[in-house]
């Protein structure tokens, strides 16, 4: 299978790394020209649970050459998916898998308004990765990956694919419930990304600090009854345990979002707590606790000059 990585962020780079690893066809797409080169010279230098290793792979900025692949993986932030859907859509074959791998809600909307939904997979991942500098990445936690077809039906192309990332060093089951899935990693993503942004800590450290337990406990609680009054069954029994467990896993991890405070980024607070805010408005259930942690980072991104 060619695989082509919309996204050279951590998360990208990592899948893209671990497939290259084992013998599969990748190519990384970049926007960034200068940086696509470096990893194309010098490869992708890894370090943490996976071990300290250089891994030859091709990356780019010529989205042309990405022509042919039979899945692109969409590794960019949740604000870049409609741009990114256009940028491939012309080099995207009618068998080609685009399935979306990235935090909030939205992203299969988005998609499937640039391509047929029949194209459109989705997945979620809760393995950890940090970017160190260009072409640095530390995978700094291993957790549950999953991906599903849209209508849940399990496909000979999605037991094909969990087996390619699972060979890779992914670990990858095959869900017949997507919505499930994606709604269970934004309770995650609501528990963890806005809290250790906001603090500024790691995964795990949120489970040391009482008060910020509580937090976490309330913005996953109340997210849950948006998932519930929308009908969505989770692939989880208990959204504290679940979120509580992912913590752990990923203790040593930088959160995506932190990442991005840190480096004066714009996050993806709005498809995270901004949705469980706007979703619960539509079904008359009020999310406070989203809403106050939504706001403190659009204030902290404002203060960035991220608007």
């Amino acid at each position: 299978m060619k695989t082509a990585i919309v996204g050279a962020g951590a998360i990208g780079s990592l899948f893209g790394g671990l497939l290259a690893r084992s013998g599969e066809d990748v190519l990384l797409l970049d926007n960034h020209p200068e940086r696509a080169e470096k990893v194309s010279r010098e490869g992708l230098r890894f370090e943490g649970i996976s071990g300290e290793m250089v891994i030859p792979i091709c990356a780019t900025s010529r989205f042309e050459d990405s022509g042919g692949a039979d899945l692109f993986l969409i590794c960019v932030k949740s604000y870049s998916t409609e741009a990114a859907g256009k940028q491939i859509a012309p080099f995207v074959k009618n068998d080609s898998i685009v399935m979306t791998l990235q935090n909030g809600i939205g992203n299969v909307e988005k998609l499937c308004e640039i391509f047929s939904r029949e194209q459109v997979m989705a997945g979620t991942t809760s393995q950890g990765a940090n970017v160190r500098g260009i072409g640095h990445i530390h995978h700094a936690g291993r957790g549950d990956t999953a991906i599903g077809e849209l209508d849940g039906k399990v496909s000979e192309r999605a037991n094909r694919t969990a087996e390619i990332f699972t060979r890779s060093g992914i670990p990858t089951r095959v869900s017949e419930n997507v919505t499930g899935l994606l709604w269970g990693k934004l309770l995650i993503n609501v528990g963890i990304n806005p809290l250790t942004a906001i603090l500024r800590i790691r995964n795990g450290e949120i489970l040391n600090r009482p008060p910020a337990v509580a937090l976490m406990h309330r913005a996953v609680l109340e997210a849950y009854r948006v998932c519930t009054g929308k009908g969505i069954k989770l692939e989880f029994a208990d959204p504290i345990k679940k979120v509580e467990e992912v913590a752990m896993l990923t203790k040593d991890n930088i959160s995506s979002m932190h990442q991005d405070v840190r480096a004066g980024k714009r996050t993806e607070i709005d498809a995270i707590c901004g949705a469980v805010v706007d979703e619960g408005k539509a079904i008359g259930i009020e999310t406070p606790i989203n809403e106050m942690l939504w706001n403190i980072v659009k204030a902290i991104e404002e203060r960035y000059g991220n608007k």
